[in-house]
């Protein structure tokens, strides 16, 4: 590990912290951990590391929301949610077990392995005689563990999203399309005297936030759409005319952790622009 140099551990985490604290703090520790003339610069980086993993897990998962979670049980000897309870809420929110393994979500190796790398931190906080590492090869190897664990942590979170999505893709599609037919689209209501919805097609579709109550989603896709001038009665008579169009949309919805085909808040925007250009 050249001082100053990024490793790749680094490079691949530093876009998936959630705020600057994480990231000056990510800063700060691999800085004195380069620094191979300071001989505790392992117990420097531990301490940083350690607070890392923490804030991340406090800000994914504060208790007000990990306790209201139907799986939520108070473990002996404890006040509150664990390290690895903050970890599944940071996963799956308040999505209950059964629908967890339903949707063939095992993502508990990484929390192991997040879990194994703060008891390991932890060991190393503190300066004692006993606990100074000066073996080059076994600093960087501690500092890739702890790196590779905590990227695994959000990897996990990923990991789910992109599970339950595939589950509901189905559902996801009907809803977009349904969206699209019973409501007014108002960007397309003024291109035309009237307008009908031919298809909604969904090409991305992401998890935004999974809450102790709540699924968040956001989808992007095309709207094609036949635009009509003129009554019917005008078509027939051969004054009116016709024609296909597609337009970009994005969506908004959400559903309940209990009931997640059932879509409310729906919420979409049709991008026009490029008729008036």
């Amino acid at each position: 590990m050249k001082p100053g140099s990024d490793t790749e551990l680094e490079k691949e985490l530093r876009p998936k912290l959630l705020d600057e604290f994480s990231q000056h703090v990510l800063t700060g520790a691999m800085r004195v951990v380069r620094d191979e003339k300071n001989p505790i610069r392992l117990n420097l980086f531990a301490a940083a590391v350690r607070e890392l993993y923490s804030h991340t897990l406090h800000l994914l998962a504060p208790d007000e929301r990990v306790t209201k979670c139907s799986w939520y049980r108070l473990e002996p000897g404890t006040k509150g949610p664990t390290r690895a309870q903050r970890a599944k809420f940071a996963t799956q929110g308040g999505l209950s077990d059964e629908f967890i393994a339903e949707v063939g979500v095992d993502v508990e190796h990484l929390h192991r392995a997040a879990i194994d790398a703060i008891n390991e931190l932890n060991k190393f906080t503190h300066v004692r005689p006993g606990v100074i590492e000066p073996d080059k090869g076994k600093v960087e190897s501690f500092v890739s563990e702890a790196l590779s664990a905590l990227i695994g942590l959000f990897e996990s979170f990923a990991e789910c999203s992109e599970e339950v999505l595939h589950t509901l893709q189905d559902a996801i599609d009907r809803a977009a399309v349904e969206a699209f037919v019973l409501e007014t689209i108002p960007e397309v209501d003024e291109l035309a005297t009237h307008h009908s919805v031919e298809e909604a097609y969904v090409e991305d579709m992401a998890i935004t936030a999974v809450t102790e109550t709540t699924v968040h989603f956001k989808l992007s896709g095309s709207l094609s759409v036949e635009l009509q001038w003129g009554s019917n009665s005008d078509w027939r008579r051969g004054d009116g005319a016709k024609m296909r169009q597609s337009f970009p949309f994005e969506m908004t919805m959400q559903s309940s952790v209990d009931a997640l085909t059932n879509f409310d808040e729906v919420v979409f925007q049709v991008d026009t622009s490029r008729w008036y250009q």
